[in-house]
């Protein structure tokens, strides 16, 4: 969701050796260089589509 609206995410467990992230729970924005502005808004952007797909799964 969050790479329809053009944020671009590592993939689960990019953080951890050999990808094996053990309680499935950590992601991160791709490493690049935004301005504080761009950074801003990712976080937005991830934090709605969290909410969002949070939503759809209670329903």
């Amino acid at each position: 969701m969050a790479a329809e609206a053009g944020v671009t995410l590592t993939q689960a467990g990019a953080t951890y050796p050999y990808g094996r992230d053990p309680r499935d729970r950590t992601i991160r924005i791709a490493p690049t260089y935004p301005t504080l502005e761009e950074l801003k808004t990712a976080i937005e952007v991830v934090c709605l589509c969290v909410k969002l797909v949070s939503i759809k799964k209670r329903l």
